[in-house]
């Protein structure tokens, strides 16, 4: 779907909409099960894949997408006058396992998921993009 949003003008309107909390957790999307990263390591590394014209190719186009998209976040960053976390060296990764202790009174959920790879078709609240927008059209409203 990053494909997608980066030449979307109508995502690129989401995102000037976005507030500051949307953003923080919107950035994450980079880190996809197809991302450049994941991809390397899917394809026997950095050397292996650079030696190959089509696996590099391949390569390039998705670091191309990450840094159109993360391009898109660090303009939604700044009409708040905020770095971009993943420029102060946030990872997705660390951003998922720096949540606060819960306070005196307050109680953490657990999300149990009805199936076992249902997270990867759902990951999230209001959807995969978690904007509350479905691409597939005809599905049930009732």
């Amino acid at each position: 779907m990053l494909p997608d949003d980066v030449e979307s003008p109508a995502y690129r309107k989401l995102v000037d909409e976005m507030l500051a909390t949307d953003l923080a957790a919107e950035w994450q999307r980079v880190e996809t099960l197809d991302s450049s990263e994941k991809f390397l390591e899917r394809h026997g590394g950095r050397e292996k894949v650079l030696a190959d014209a089509e696996l590099r190719a391949a390569y390039e186009r998705r670091r191309e997408i990450e840094s159109k998209f993360l391009d898109l976040m660090r303009i939604g960053f700044k009409r708040f006058n905020k770095p971009a976390p993943f420029d102060t060296g946030l990872t997705a990764e660390k951003a998922d396992t720096t949540a606060k202790a819960p306070r005196a009174g307050e109680v953490r959920l657990q999300i149990v998921l009805p199936a076992p790879g249902a997270e990867e078709q759902w990951p999230r609240f209001r959807g995969p993009e978690g904007q509350g927008i479905a691409r597939t059209t005809g599905l049930p409203l009732e």
